[in-house]
């Protein structure tokens, strides 16, 4: 019978002649998955028996992974910050440049706290839940064009406990009589050209309805800013995240639309990866 150990060294070699990355800690998380325990759990029982079907049910899972599926599609289930997400191939999987974008909203947002946030573009909904979640007197909205995203966001609030209002919509077109004291966005920000470039995980798996931003990957910036005015309260607030090399575009095209550029925040290799606008008006 495996054990732990043995079944650790087997998939952690076939992962590593796959050439996938990290190929220990990836089966480290599937075994964890599948029993529910801590990674150090796994130290501490080495030599724990595993049943047939529980070694059946994990193969199956090392074979996708083999194939390059993201972990976290296997497992159905992801982390941000302090809060757990349901995802499935029909969202993408929160990055860590979103944590930025989340923690930016949250601590300019203590002194003053906003009535009302609109996330475009809500995705798996989470900005929308860690919002509500650290926000709770504010009324939140997520949308996406996706149905499928937003049955998942939905799902996610339920199971965050936390009350979103979820709503389908091609950015603002479902809110022509709304203004909101904050916009925020997480766009399809890349480069139509560079899809076939990104990573295996990304480009095999992930969907490309929430990653195309076009020619030069800012169309959705450049729709957003076109009308968000319309929908924002006066000295509203607009933030963004952003793809690599992007700033100066997306600053401009801010400026061109009457808003002020705030702040920029850089992620932890010194790209910016947030902007804060605010509206001129």
């Amino acid at each position: 019978m495996n054990t732990v150990l043995d079944i650790l060294k087997k998939s952690s070699g076939y992962f590593l002649q796959k050439g996938i990355e990290s190929p220990r800690l990836n089966a480290e998380r599937l075994l964890c998955h599948l029993l529910a325990c801590r990674r150090l759990d796994l130290y501490l029982n080495f030599d724990k028996p595993l049943h047939d079907a529980e070694v059946d049910k994990l193969r199956t899972w090392v074979v996708r992974r083999g194939r390059f599926e993201p972990l976290e599609y296997i497992t159905g289930t992801c982390e941000f910050m302090d809060i757990s997400l349901s995802v499935t191939s029909a969202v993408l999987i929160p990055r860590p440049e979103t944590e930025l974008l989340a923690e930016a909203i949250f601590k300019r947002s203590q002194a003053l706290t906003p009535s009302t946030i609109l996330d475009l573009c809500t995705g798996s909904g989470v900005l929308a839940i860690y919002l509500k979640k650290h926000l709770p007197e504010t009324e939140i909205t997520g949308s996406d064009i996706s149905e499928n995203a937003l049955q998942i966001a939905s799902d996610n609030a339920k199971q965050n406990q936390v009350d979103v209002r979820f709503v389908r919509s091609d950015l603002f077109e479902s809110f022509s009589n709304e203004r909101f004291d904050v916009i925020v966005s997480n766009p399809p920000y890349v480069r139509h050209s560079e899809l076939v470039d990104l990573q295996r995980e990304v480009r095999d798996y992930e969907p490309h309805l929430a990653l195309d931003g076009g020619v030069e990957g800012l169309d959705f910036y450049q729709r957003i800013l076109t009308i968000a005015k319309n929908h924002l309260s006066e000295k509203g607030m607009l933030y963004f995240e952003l793809g690599e090399g992007q700033k100066e575009n997306v600053a401009e095209m801010a400026k061109q639309a009457g808003f002020h550029l705030i702040d920029t925040i850089p992620d932890y290799a010194a790209i910016p990866r947030v902007l804060i606008l605010q509206s001129s008006e």
